[in-house]
């Protein structure tokens, strides 16, 4: 997600509050309808804007395009002011001024938002300062958008891990942290646990205002504990509190990783039982080190990143793991479909798996254990195929592992 220093800024309409003529000046009062002659500024750049018929209540078209204004320390400052065209001369109108930080109040802008102030009869989303003149109040209507590469043309899917034998309830959720984090506590009422999570860009190769990349998150619920925790930490945090939690008896069952602005982010879900292990490390020495754990513990959770130039990979281990398994990474569809066959006819099974995207192609890394239940992964490209899908599992009597998500436009 590039971030910009450019905003495309459009000031679509005016909603006009008051125009009270005579009353608030002294001069003597006109009746019927009035002039207004505005003038529009962003940042420096202005246009003007006429209109005859002006009456109290009316909203009126405006459609004032700026469509390259650089910010100005970080700033948005949009100031309409003008007068009012009277047969007893002209009025000076209360002018509006609404200063931003795009990066902190619209990090991927705004579309048709209403700019009110303190005489406002109604709340928009922003809320600009008066000033100036004493004739004629008004709110008006704007986009801010952060212009740069747009990859609109962006292919992108849904990856779905189905096992056959479903014991229990289940749902699912895809959504931002604040709807993600209240559907947790919604499902916890209705006696459903987090069981699996993932995490993927929002917006990938959209440009924004900031370096903050807005992010999806998809969850897949099931029976079992309500009061387990859910946690995105630091590295170093979640480290911390895996540790704390390990002494209560409770582990991390499975996890998501990404890097941003210098630091590593990993989230996890918990459950009771005996502790697993975080490793974080990159592709080679992460392969190496499953390699070394594959005889006395088991790869339970798996996840990807790019940092540093780097492709890094995220585990969770747990002890005590017998039998053949399997971790196979950094591979294309293809590829990664023909590898399942021959681990299947091993007696092997797709236990976790996550995506990313590399140059445009849909990356698959998966962990294989032994086990007799049936695993099929599936992709879908949108959201109405993916529920239908899921539907139709669930009426198979099969259960949904893992969700993931991939875009050729993300940057991981």
């Amino acid at each position: 997600m590039p971030k910009s220093e450019i905003a495309y800024v459009k000031i679509e309409r005016i909603r006009v509050t008051r125009t009270q003529e005579g009353v608030m000046t002294g001069l003597p009062k006109e009746m019927g309808t009035h002039e207004w002659h505005m003038r529009l500024e962003v940042n420096g750049q202005v246009q003007w804007w006429d209109r005859h018929g002006i009456k109290t209540g009316g909203e009126y078209t405006v459609g004032r395009i700026f469509p390259s204004v650089p910010l100005n320390g970080g700033k948005l400052k949009i100031k309409i002011s003008g007068w009012e065209q009277d047969t007893f001369g002209d009025t000076e109108l209360r002018n509006r001024t609404l200063t931003l930080t795009p990066e902190q109040d619209c990090p991927n802008g705004a579309t048709s938002a209403w700019v009110t102030s303190v005489s406002s009869s109604s709340y928009g989303t922003f809320t600009a300062e008066e000033g100036g003149g004493i004739e004629g109040d008004f709110d008006f209507r704007v986009t801010i958008l952060p212009v740069g590469k747009r990859l609109d043309d962006s292919r992108s899917s849904y990856a779905v891990l189905v096992r056959d034998k479903r014991d229990g309830g289940q749902a699912y959720h895809v959504a931002g942290w604040d709807g993600f984090t209240s559907q947790i506590d919604t499902l916890r009422k209705q006696g459903l646990r987090l069981s699996r999570i993932a995490s993927a860009e929002a917006r990938p190769g959209q440009p924004s205002f900031s370096d903050q990349v807005e992010r999806t998150f998809l969850g897949v619920f099931e029976d079992g504990r309500t009061d387990m925790p859910f946690w995105l930490l630091d590295e170093g945090g979640f480290r911390g509190r895996q540790a704390e939690l390990a002494r209560q008896g409770i582990r991390a069952t499975d996890i998501f990783a990404y890097h941003e602005n210098g630091t590593t982010m990993v989230g996890g879900t918990f459950d009771r039982g005996s502790p697993t292990e975080l490793v974080v490390l990159p592709r080679a020495a992460f392969e190496a080190e499953w390699a070394k754990r594959a005889q006395g513990q088991r790869l339970i959770a798996l996840d990807s990143f790019a940092a540093r130039g780097e492709r890094w990979f995220a585990g969770l281990f747990e002890q005590g793991a017998s039998g053949l398994a399997a971790l196979w990474v950094g591979a294309d569809e293809r590829d990664f479909r023909r590898q399942d066959n021959e681990f299947r006819d091993g007696g092997l099974r797709l236990i976790d798996f996550c995506t990313y995207n590399q140059g445009g192609t849909q990356i698959f890394n998966g962990v294989w254990s032994k086990g007799d239940r049936q695993t099929w992964l599936v992709l879908e490209p949108d959201w109405p195929h993916l529920t239908s899908r899921i539907d139709f599992n669930w009426s198979m009597g099969r259960e949904i592992v893992a969700i993931d998500w991939w875009s050729s436009g993300a940057s991981d």
